[in-house]
């Protein structure tokens, strides 16, 4: 009986992460755009009028090969496929930039 509530769940988290976009009916904290970039954080919320994610309570955006981290942050998506994602970022309070160079080519 665990495992079918716990195979229910990551369903509905599957699907909210696939589409690019979080489904506002279904409570994550942790979101995947294209192909190396996430967002967790305390909350997560997508204003579909606006398309923009307002996160809340240690915001961590891994965009490879960068991690950014703070307090508050709303990621407006610019653009997403599955591909290549372009977002427009306002951090907020307690902000860290990690940048890690990339390998040689």
């Amino acid at each position: 009986m665990m495992k079918t509530a716990v195979l229910c769940v990551a369903a509905l988290g599957l699907a909210t992460m696939v589409g690019g976009q979080p489904s506002p009916s279904v409570p994550t904290n942790h979101i995947v755009y294209g192909p190396s970039t996430a967002i967790s954080a305390d909350s997560l919320q997508h204003d579909p009028t606006t398309n923009t994610v307002h996160a809340r309570g240690k915001v961590q955006i891994k965009a490879s090969p960068s991690t950014f981290t703070a307090d508050e942050a709303d990621i407006h998506i610019v653009k997403s496929t599955r591909t290549a994602v372009d977002l427009d970022i306002a951090l907020r309070g307690n902000v860290r930039v990690l940048v890690t160079p990339s390998e040689s080519r």
